[in-house]
Formats: structure tokens, sequence, C-alpha cells
């Protein structure tokens, strides 16, 4: 094992993991307006102007998601690079990804789709990610 495609794999693991805390934030963000925005409807006099803030609320946080979702993608990208490519297969790395997967089955539309493919890959190669046992016993 080269251990500058350790060092690289490892780094582009982090920023593809940082980027997916980008995405979890913006998601968190959106649920935030949206939950905001159906209250509004309760403490308003007039249920028609509610209802239009309300869907206006809905669309900003909506379009937020959107744009944040290449960002997402990139790190998907750097996080598989990173694994493959660069042999940064350590357990953290493994518990790390299985977080990010888990977080793009509530990215709906499409990130339910990316989830669900990375959630299969991660757990039919988890092999991979363990250490190889190291026999001290000489005989």
């Amino acid at each position: 094992m080269n251990n500058s495609n350790k060092t690289t794999g490892r780094i582009l693991v982090i920023i593809g993991l940082l980027l997916h805390l980008v995405v979890l934030g913006g998601a968190f963000i959106t649920l935030i307006i949206m939950l905001l925005a159906f209250t509004a409807i309760g403490n308003a006099p007039d249920i028609a102007a509610a209802a239009g803030t309300v869907t206006g609320a809905v669309a900003h946080a909506l379009g937020l998601v959107i744009y944040i979702m290449p960002i997402g993608f990139v790190g998907l990208i750097l996080l598989a690079v990173g694994i493959i490519q660069g042999e940064a297969r350590e357990r953290w790395v493994f518990w790390c990804s299985l977080a990010a997967m888990i977080s793009w089955l509530f990215l709906i539309p499409i990130g339910p789709l990316f989830g669900l493919v990375g959630l299969i890959l991660l757990l039919t190669k988890k092999r991979f990610f363990e250490k190889p046992l190291i026999n001290t016993n000489p005989h």
C-alpha cells in the first residue's frame, strides 16, 4: 500500500465528508424554514395570505436544496475516489461514509437513489475496511 496514495485518499475522504456536512446543514435549514412557514398559518388571521407566504417559503427552501445538492455530488465523487483510488479504508471512513449515505436517503427526490446505491456498495464491500489480521505466532 503506497503511503502517498493513502494520505491523498484520506484528504479526499475528509473533503468529501465536509461537503456532505454542507448538504446536511442546508437540509436542516430547509426543514427549519418549512416548519416556521407552516407555524405561521396557525397564527395568521388571514389564512389565504398565510398560505401564499407558506408556498413562497417552501419554494425558497426547496430551491436551497437544489442549489446545495451539486455540492453533495462533488462530495460523493471525492469520497468514492478517496476510498477506491486513494486506498483510504480505515474503519472511521466506513462509518462516516455509512452516515453520509444514510443522510442521502432523506434528500428527496433523487437523494434516496444515491443513498441506496451507496449503502449497498458500502455494506457489500465492508470487508475492505477491516484491518488484516497479523499473525504474531510464529508456529
